[in-house]
């Protein structure tokens, strides 16, 4: 029961917060719309539907929050449809970029190793592109509820902002330096999620791990082309 009240709690009067949400699944949908030159199946629209619909809920809490209704029954149908059509959505998206990938291996007619160059460039720019999102979720919220000020936080409070910004910070470094940013993004979640017990930030502790996996996927490539030569 704990678990729902913390997932109504999250998004009641909290536009900002849905907004970042909503950001999320444009973010996503836009960059599978750039890469779907290169991967003709690489398209979801779900997640376009899902970015949609997390605005227009953005702005009914908006309203809601105006009007200072605290009675809130609508969200036992809002709820699940979210839920429903974001997670469906995601599942499809990740259905469509293991379909694109097999149909262009299959097109490669012996030319496994540019598919699977062109598999791992895609992953890296998704995993990247997800990074992205949950930076711009972090500066949404944090410019709707202010930046707290350093000089009046506690220690153990100073402590876990300056893991998030050693998090954030490996986001940015990974577009470029995918082993040093994921690192940083893990020691900084590490520490956050160690002190804060607040399991939700595992999300972008993932991110960095994936960051790591695709720079080694990179450098195993490198090898095998260095070797065939």
């Amino acid at each position: 029961m704990d678990s729902i009240e913390w997932l109504f709690s999250l998004f009641v009067w909290h536009p900002v917060r849905i907004a970042g949400v909503s950001c999320f699944f444009l973010v996503g949908f836009f960059g599978m719309r750039l890469l779907n030159h290169k991967y003709p199946l690489f398209r979801n629209r779900l997640l376009l539907v899902s970015g949609v619909m997390w605005a227009l809920f953005s702005l009914y809490e908006w309203h809601c929050k105006s009007q200072r209704y605290n009675i809130r029954v609508d969200l036992f149908f809002i709820y699940p449809v979210l839920m429903s059509v974001s997670i469906g959505s995601v599942l499809v998206a990740v259905a469509n970029l293991l379909l694109s990938l097999r149909k262009n291996k299959e097109l490669e007619m012996g030319g496994v190793e540019k598919s699977s160059k062109y598999g791992i460039v895609a992953f890296s720019w998704l995993v990247k592109a997800a990074g992205v999102a949950l930076l711009l979720l972090v500066l949404v919220i944090a410019i709707g509820e202010g930046p707290p000020n350093p000089f009046k936080l506690k220690a153990r409070e100073l402590f876990l902002m300056i893991s998030l910004l050693v998090t954030l910070t490996g986001i940015v470094l990974a577009l470029w330096w995918q082993l040093l940013g994921g690192v940083a993004m893990i020691a900084g979640m590490v520490a956050f999620i160690g002190e804060s017990r607040q399991w939700i930030f595992w999300a972008f502790a993932l991110i960095g791990v994936l960051n790591v996996v695709c720079w080694w996927l990179k450098k195993l490539q490198a090898g095998r082309v260095k070797l065939k030569k």
